[in-house]
């Protein structure tokens, strides 16, 4: 897809599916076996369950992985307690910068597990740092947009993506819930993040055993333009 020709949200992939959906399960082919991308409205914390095997969440976090200055880092904190904050406690500072020391470079992704606190659904954390904040509300992208910039960006965020399913990879996680990383939803750059970030998901997916990618969107309008970009990708239902 060629983003300088048409806004995603313009796309049209399927005249099998509602214009307005809001909910969809795709296919990533693979050599063995098929993975199942499933995209809806919802929250990696509150609406991610698996009971078949191991499972895991990726949650986007800063250098530092404080999961405090986001909702599902809170509540991922909050209901794995003092436990499970020694446990973030315990990851190496692998850097010290004017800003504070780093546990995760950007484009990097750092795992915490396999966990036993039961009001944590799943075994695994996947903090992910990309080059925009947790909160989806970064609007820095949305001001310098010169092709050295976009590159840039383009390739943090491919590699956060990137690190976080090579994590997978090696811990033989099943299923996984995450939400993509995004600028503002109004920014010139939400469209574009929401692209990379799946392109990337779809490609990284292909060198894991995952069973099943539950994408949770923030909005319906969120979801419908994922599931028209997974099939501009070439995914069927």
């Amino acid at each position: 897809m060629n983003l300088g020709q048409a806004t995603i949200s313009e796309l049209d992939a399927s005249k099998t599916l509602d214009d307005d959906a809001e909910a969809a399960t795709l296919k990533i082919s693979r050599q063995k076996e098929i993975c199942s991308l499933k995209i809806s409205v919802g929250s990696v914390f509150d609406d991610f369950k698996y009971d078949d095997g191991l499972s895991g969440l990726i949650c986007w976090s800063n250098e530092l992985c404080d999961l405090s200055n986001s909702d599902v880092g809170n509540k991922i904190i909050e209901a794995g307690g003092d436990l499970f904050e020694e446990e973030l406690a315990s990851l190496e500072i692998q850097a010290t910068t004017d800003w504070g020391p780093v546990k995760c470079p950007t484009g990097e992704a750092v795992i915490v597990g396999p966990l036993t606190f039961t009001n944590i659904p799943a075994r695994f954390i996947f903090l992910a740092v990309g080059p925009l904040s947790p909160t989806n509300d970064d609007a820095d992208w949305d001001v310098d947009q010169d092709e050295n910039a976009l590159h840039v960006l383009d390739t943090e965020l491919r590699a956060a993506y990137r690190s976080s399913f090579q994590k997978i990879a090696m811990t033989g996680v099943e299923a996984i819930g995450i939400s993509p990383i995004t600028s503002r939803v109004d920014g010139a750059m939400y469209e574009r993040t929401l692209w990379v970030g799946l392109k990337t998901v779809i490609e990284e997916a292909k060198r894991t055993q995952l069973r099943i990618i539950n994408l949770y969107a923030s909005s319906g309008k969120e979801a419908n333009l994922l599931i028209k970009m997974a099939m501009d990708l070439g995914l069927q239902c």
